[in-house]
């Protein structure tokens, strides 16, 4: 009898931690694509911008913003990024001035006669 309060306790434990992880993920969440969708709205007169999800893990905070695609104002050219992760950021400015983040499978149209060829020839000439 004792043994089986034991194996409930420790699983009522396992369900709560369980149940706050999902809350904190949630809430999380939310909070990071209202941040997100704010940060499109800065930038919709430039380009157009189209995710699938946002998420964050509540143990290292990184932001993961899922299936990006961007449409430059004025182009009909997509750039597809499989995954936007932000690991820090500067939270200090309203501006940030400084930003970790990586980019997961980049997919561009490169090809001969492209916009995005042209303006990576352009970089390779000034960079």
């Amino acid at each position: 009898m004792q043994a089986m309060r034991k194996k409930y306790a420790l699983l009522l434990i396992l369900l709560l931690l369980l149940a706050g992880y999902i809350g904190a993920r949630s809430y999380l969440s939310t909070l990071a694509t209202k941040e997100v969708n704010a940060a499109i709205t800065r930038i919709s007169p430039y380009t157009s911008v189209q995710y699938k999800n946002v998420s964050v893990n509540p143990f290292t905070m990184h932001i993961t913003i899922s299936d990006v695609t961007l449409i430059p104002r004025g182009s009909s050219e997509k750039m597809r990024i499989a995954a936007v992760v932000v690991n820090d950021i500067d939270k200090k400015s309203k501006i940030p001035e400084w930003l970790s983040v990586e980019f997961r499978d980049i997919e561009a149209d490169l090809s001969e006669g492209s916009e995005e060829a042209e303006n990576l020839k352009k970089t390779r000439l000034h960079g």
